[in-house]
């Protein structure tokens, strides 16, 4: 299989205590030998993440972004934008898109779940603007119990500003999120799915609903399942601070780990045997799982996204956990129900 992305957690420190963070109070590690791992990379290539924790907690950030640009990538950096103000100028002529967190359009309901973020964030978004890089944030919201219903908020301010990308991150149960009361409900899921739909249409041509797993859904419904069946992981490796590989942005279980960098080469761990095994059981998971099997909407889903499945039950062979959330879109899109 062919990564073309990679996601590189650059640092686990944070400078925040978010209450649905999937990383949580890991000890403090950087990512080693990151310049090697770029330029191993640049070979076949064409995305880099930057992550966190807070990436730009880290001194090296900017070095790292200009040497992204320099090897041909296309770069975004993930940040909860409290430290926009001081390294904005370095941000402005930085050859990187921006994502900063915010979990609603109103401080109550951002600071429920990010603490007191929100004024920071808002005056990011206005000096990023003014330095004219409203093309290059995104604004990234990660809907929970507490925040659903900012979906709609969120885009119509993302709008307002400029901004073209409105990146929802689905909730990781894992970290300082897991064992919580964060978690969306099936009608939840699926009033968000819905939401999303009809926003990606709504904004067409001016701003892109983008999901940490699924995009596909939104915009391309015919081929969500065929897509899957292409490439069941993906096209992401992520590295995470402590080192460790796997083969998606979303869970980090045993299943989907190819060990650790530098112990192992890039090379050897993208060739890794497991990559190829794994993905053949992806895809017979449509076959497997019983409610996969007996669904009319299999062909077009084939069980889904396996991650949003393994996440909870740490498992793949269960249907993906928005799997009532797909039907709903399934319905709206190739047989007109609107409900």
């Amino acid at each position: 299989m062919d990564f073309t992305h990679l996601y590189l957690e650059l640092t686990s420190a944070c400078n925040l205590s978010c209450r649905h963070c999937c990383i949580g109070n890991e000890p403090r590690r950087e990512l080693q030998h990151v310049a090697e791992l770029l330029e191993s990379f640049s070979e076949k290539g064409k995305y880099i993440t930057l992550s966190g924790g807070e990436p730009l907690l880290r001194k090296d950030w900017v070095d790292i972004a200009e040497l992204t640009e320099r090897l041909g990538f296309t770069t975004t950096l993930f940040t909860n934008g409290t430290l926009v103000e001081e390294n904005v100028e370095a941000l402005s002529k930085a050859q990187v898109k921006v994502a900063l967190s915010l979990d609603g359009a109103d401080e109550a309901h951002n600071q429920a779940l990010r603490g007191p973020s929100y004024k920071k964030v808002m005056k990011a978004v206005d000096l990023l603007v003014e330095a004219g890089k409203e093309k290059e944030i995104a604004l990234s919201f990660t809907p929970t119990s507490l925040n659903v219903d900012q979906a709609e908020p969120l885009a119509r301010f993302a709008v307002s500003k400029g901004i073209e990308h409105f990146h929802v991150s689905l909730l990781e149960m894992r970290g300082r999120a897991g064992g919580t009361d964060l978690e969306l409900s099936d009608d939840e899921k699926v009033w968000l799915m819905k939401t999303l739909y009809e926003l990606a249409r709504t904004y067409e041509g001016v701003m892109n609903v983008e999901l940490s797993e699924g995009t596909d859904l939104l915009y391309d419904t015919w081929n969500f399942g065929k897509k899957i069946m292409e490439n069941p992981l993906g096209k992401t490796l992520k590295v995470t601070a402590e080192g460790k590989v796997f083969t998606s942005t979303f869970v980090e279980g045993d299943l989907f780990f190819l060990g650790t960098y530098p112990d192992r080469s890039l090379d050897e761990l993208m060739n890794s045997p497991k990559v190829e095994e794994l993905a053949a059981s992806l895809r017979k998971r449509g076959e497997v799982i019983i409610q996969c099997r007996e669904c009319i909407f299999n062909p077009l889903c084939c069980a889904g996204i396996c991650t949003l499945a393994y996440d909870k039950h740490k498992t793949i062979w269960v249907p993906d956990e928005y799997c009532k959330a797909n039907q709903a879109i399934f319905e709206i899109a190739l047989c007109g129900v609107k409900k």
